[in-house]
């Protein structure tokens, strides 16, 4: 038997549990080229805001991510955040939108975007984040990669593997905020970055999922 695992945070979890070394096949995210051309405005063009992603509930770490864009607008930048996904545990959702009440000019939650809304929503927006610790892999970031979008992940699980780029890994709020900062003052390193992560992209797409899975089924069944 071979058993596949969706990053190699997973397969290291997964051998040490079990003594039996796993393969790393990346999940495809589904974005089409015709929703990449149609939604990812041009740099120059997209909002100077954050997404985050994913239901709202404490493993997500919206508060964090919340401190995290307070703290960036404080020291200057006019930046904006959308937490998008549905609501889960109902005291601590709405403890976020009280701090979206709190916050009207520049923290929003979405809680019924669809597919398309979202994928919009992201093509028009410079900058994502996610604060989720051990995220087994993390779609929601591999779909902003897709549409061109610089996500800020805190450094753990499998989210690191899709961006691949320790200037955009994070341990806490503190330093989430420098290398934000870092980044919004420096146009050179960013372009850089954007220049990388759009680089990864392929890595996650839907053909090359089929040709990994190709490759180990004729690797097993003709070995």
């Amino acid at each position: 038997n071979l058993t596949l695992v969706n990053s190699l945070w997973t397969a290291q979890i997964f051998e040490s549990a079990y003594k039996v070394k796993p393969e790393v096949l990346y999940p495809p995210v589904f974005v089409s080229s015709y929703q990449i051309e149609r939604y990812s405005l041009s740099y120059e063009k997209r909002e100077n805001g954050f997404v985050a992603i994913g239901r709202i509930e404490p493993t997500k770490r919206f508060m964090e991510i919340i401190e995290i864009v307070k703290k960036v607008r404080e020291s200057g930048f006019d930046v904006h955040l959308h937490i998008v996904g549905k609501p889960g545990e109902q005291k601590y959702y709405k403890k976020i939108v009280e701090l979206s009440r709190l916050h009207s000019d520049w923290l929003f939650i979405e809680t019924d975007m669809d597919r398309e809304q979202l994928l919009k929503l992201l093509g028009y927006h410079k900058y994502g984040i996610h604060g989720k610790i051990n995220e087994h892999f993390g779609i929601a970031i591999a779909e902003m990669v897709k549409l061109g979008i610089l996500p800020f992940v805190h450094n753990s699980g499998g989210q690191v593997e899709i961006i691949d780029a320790n200037e955009l890994k994070y341990e806490d709020i503190n330093e989430a905020v420098r290398k934000i900062l870092n980044v919004l003052r420096n146009p050179l390193l960013e372009r850089e970055l954007r220049s990388k992560i759009n680089n990864r992209a392929e890595n996650f797409s839907e053909t090359a999922f089929m040709e990994k899975v190709k490759e180990i089924v004729n690797r097993i069944t003709f070995k």
